[in-house]
């Protein structure tokens, strides 16, 4: 019922989302035929401009009199924190393990430096290395494809305050 009318991105569990797979079929597409709108999906509810302008405007609407500096930047990323909240967590992510690479890469030094070392100490190691780097790898994914929702989140807002101010 329901899950039919939204977008692939959406219903995709969390591998899915992690690789972009839920990307497959529109290129699918594209490679075989030109896309027209048709073959698009729905946006996502999030990105749609109505509910995040609504929100932007009443961010505006409470504002401080006299306007700051950056009152506009300011009040449109406290009206959309939510969204804003999303980009953090995977961000925190990438800077931990971009914080473990030191680490991992002296403790290799130190297993390769010490004969005495078991084996068993290797095996920790590479397992160390993979969830490091497939670590660095999802985060920065995730950073990335959160980052971009929330700036097509602001563009599409602040267009839509802009629009309303102009007329």
């Amino acid at each position: 019922g329901t899950y039919r009318d939204l977008p692939p991105e959406s219903t995709s569990g969390i591998l899915n989302r992690s690789f972009l797979w839920w990307l497959n079929r529109l290129f699918h597409a594209g490679f075989r035929s030109l896309l027209t709108v048709g073959d698009l999906d729905v946006l996502d509810k999030p990105l749609e401009s109505a509910g995040a302008a609504e929100k932007a405007r009443q961010a505006w609407i409470q504002r401080q009199h006299p306007a700051r500096r950056f009152e506009f930047p300011v009040q449109m990323c406290r009206a959309l924190r939510a969204s804003l909240a999303l980009v953090v967590f995977p961000r925190l992510c990438l800077i931990g393990f971009t914080f473990a690479q030191p680490f991992l890469i002296t403790s290799m030094l130190n297993w390769l430096d010490d004969p005495s070392t078991a084996l068993n100490d290797g095996y920790g190691l590479i397992g160390a290395t993979i969830l490091i780097y497939l670590g660095m790898a999802l985060s920065t994914l995730s950073y990335n494809h959160m980052l971009n929702r929330f700036t097509t989140i602001f563009r599409g807002a602040a267009s839509s305050m802009i629009y309303d101010h102009a007329l």
